[in-house]
């Protein structure tokens, strides 16, 4: 699904405030993060069209428009459509002209676009219809292992170099917009002007250059010091995103923090990116500090530089794992137990068959007797059949028992 994460939270609380009668906490808040905006109405009804696609279903709705399940009639196939938000007609031609153009890129990670039009006065997007999860919602789940982030790397980074080829700088890379796939990771939308909320642009006014109208391309928190002040930007804005998203999903957490979007601002304008306290992440801490420079010009010059950079911080991490000394546990105490088992296995060689059980509270350690039994009978002189399977119990915590016999 091409939804991201911001339109389905947004389509989540939407219904929860609706469904509320009078000014709950919920309605005020509504209301004062999006400004009085009036409270969309999930019942409303849907288009039975857009363009020359039948509406089958809403997916998600979010500040920039509503997405929708839809079916191509002449493919028979389903798609993803966008309906953007009206802009101004300045905003409208920049947005067609770069959709346009991405619309003609074939990248195995780029979600592909079929169509861009207008329908009633609005402008649609026809993307393809995705399988999968978007890296905000799998890093809800903990932070990716270093083969992950490196893979995550390897296509985003592709992505972004096949838009930078054509001219086209994304503008809004984030978690929300890398989508995972059992085929890698596809990069979705593109970044939108959004307003501002106005104490946002009333704390940027002094340094920056915003239009008047307080218009903000991109996501606080994710966005390069050059785009927060409202100046020109080029592919190294957006090498400077990927840089916080692949921080994130190796720490589980930004490099700049801040509890409100304005901190975010001003943390990304004037402070150094938190250090790593995570291990695997303090082997990429050079790649990332080039990557998240405040000057652009100290940044990697393309996408494919910070992709072998990341490489080649990933090999030192397999290189140090892999010549690292083996560790040997050792096992002490149990004898009684031990010795009893084997009584048990040699009564039963003899002719005497039988069965034992090891049993106790969770984490006293049956498993790793269990395991020092096994290796005894495997490594002894006489050779001995053992069948080590699992047994799970209905509804049970599903964890692997080693008896020696199932």
């Amino acid at each position: 699904m091409t939804a991201t994460r911001e339109d389905e939270e947004a389509r989540s609380t939407s219904i929860r405030v609706t469904s509320t009668r009078g000014p709950t906490g919920l309605l005020k808040l509504w209301r004062r993060l999006f400004r009085g905006r009036p409270v969309p109405d999930p019942t409303s009804k849907l288009p039975k069209r857009i363009g020359r696609y039948r509406v089958i279903e809403l997916l998600g709705e979010g500040g920039m428009g509503r997405v929708f399940v839809a079916e191509d009639e002449t493919l028979r196939r389903r798609v993803a459509v966008k309906v953007l938000k009206e802009w101004g007609d300045s905003s409208q031609r920049r947005f067609l002209r770069e959709a346009r153009a991405a619309a003609r890129i074939s990248h195995p990670n780029v979600c592909p676009i079929f169509e861009v039009g207008e329908d009633r006065g609005r402008l649609f997007i026809a993307t393809e219809l995705l399988a999968g999860e978007t890296l905000a919602r799998r890093l809800q789940r903990g932070p990716l292992s270093v083969d992950e982030a490196l893979a995550l790397a390897r296509d985003t980074l592709a992505a972004l170099g096949g838009l930078h080829d054509a001219g086209i700088i994304h503008r809004d890379v984030k978690p929300s917009n890398i989508f995972l796939t059992g085929h890698g990771a596809k990069l979705l939308d593109f970044g939108l002007a959004r307003d501002l909320p106005r104490d946002v642009a009333e704390a940027l006014a002094s340094e920056s250059d915003l239009t008047p109208s307080g218009l903000l391309i991109g996501t606080p928190g994710y966005m390069a010091p050059e785009q927060i002040l409202g100046r020109p930007v080029d592919e190294r804005a957006d090498l400077f995103a990927f840089g916080v998203v692949f921080y994130e999903a190796l720490a589980g957490q930004r490099p700049f923090a801040g509890s409100s979007p304005i901190q975010e601002l001003s943390a990304a304008l004037h402070e150094e990116p938190s250090s790593p306290s995570r291990p695997p992440l303090e082997a990429f801490e050079g790649a990332l500090r080039r990557a998240l420079a405040k000057p652009p010009d100290q940044r990697f010059a393309s996408a494919r530089d910070m992709a072998d950079a990341l490489h080649a911080a990933g090999r030192s991490v397999e290189i140090r794992v892999r010549t690292a000394p083996p560790t040997r546990e050792a096992f002490v105490g149990r004898q009684s137990e031990l010795a009893w088992l084997e009584e048990r296995l040699a009564a039963a060689m003899a002719g005497e068959g039988g069965a034992a059980f090891l049993t106790g509270e969770r984490g006293v350690g049956k498993s790793t007797l269990a395991g020092e039994f096994l290796r005894r009978v495997r490594s002894g002189a006489v050779p001995v059949s053992v069948t080590a399977g699992r047994c799970v119990e209905t509804q049970g915590p599903k964890e692997a028992f080693l008896p020696f016999l199932d």
